[in-house]
């Protein structure tokens, strides 16, 4: 039963490949970024085995599988610069950030990239940064496994900041397995089910084997 999610995203339970097949077919030209739970020894945050979420952009599958607004999750502004119990300073990294410069230029290796990010990324720019609050188990190191850019602009609206940061949030999980989920676009999607329909010729277990017979 399809149990629909603001921004017409929606959550739906799968336990066969039969079923899983035919709400692809169903929905992979209107909602094309999709999660699934996975088996996590430490314990489901978002999804179970066999539940997923279907979304027509990237921000919107985040939200959904999140539950972004019923957990109270938000951005809010972190002002760095005027922060005097940071960890590591304002002051200190842009010192620290020049000396990589000098180095860099000295030994040939600072790019064309590195200059545009230190044009950018500027003591007069730099001040602070857009942060994700209030998240579940304080999962706040560690929801951007691989990093992202961080958002600088002070003036952005928050619904700007929220959908750059879900965007963000979705390409990061893409890149490797994120908790209890994997996060995918079409063609994973597309590929997960050619996989397991060439395990169920092979006779090999494949997905939802085991639920078949009850369904």
């Amino acid at each position: 039963m399809n149990q629909p999610f603001a921004e017409d995203a929606i959550f739906v339970r799968l336990p066969t490949l039969a079923s899983l097949e035919e709400c692809w077919a169903q929905q992979r030209a209107i909602r094309p970024y999709v999660a699934n739970g996975m088996t996590c020894p430490e314990g489901q945050r978002f999804l179970n085995q066999y539940e997923w979420v279907f979304a027509p952009t990237k921000a919107a599958l985040i939200e959904a599988m999140t539950r972004w607004d019923q957990v109270g999750i938000c951005v809010r502004w972190y002002d760095w610069k005027g922060d005097a119990n940071a960890i590591y300073s304002y002051e200190e990294h842009f010192r620290d950030y020049e000396e990589r410069r000098e180095r860099g230029i000295a030994e040939g290796t600072w790019t064309l990239q590195d200059e545009v990010d230190h044009v950018e990324y500027s003591p007069e720019r730099y001040t602070g940064e857009w942060v994700i609050d209030n998240l579940p188990d304080d999962m706040g190191e560690d929801w951007f496994a691989f990093g992202h850019r961080s958002i600088i602009d002070q003036t952005l609206p928050t619904s700007v900041v929220t959908r750059l940061l879900q965007e963000r949030t979705f390409d990061d999980w893409r890149r490797g397995d994120a908790y209890d989920v994997m996060v995918r676009d079409a063609k994973s999607v597309g590929d997960e089910i050619e996989y397991w329909r060439g395990e169920k010729r092979a006779g090999e277990d494949y997905y939802g084997k085991e639920n078949e017979s009850r369904s």
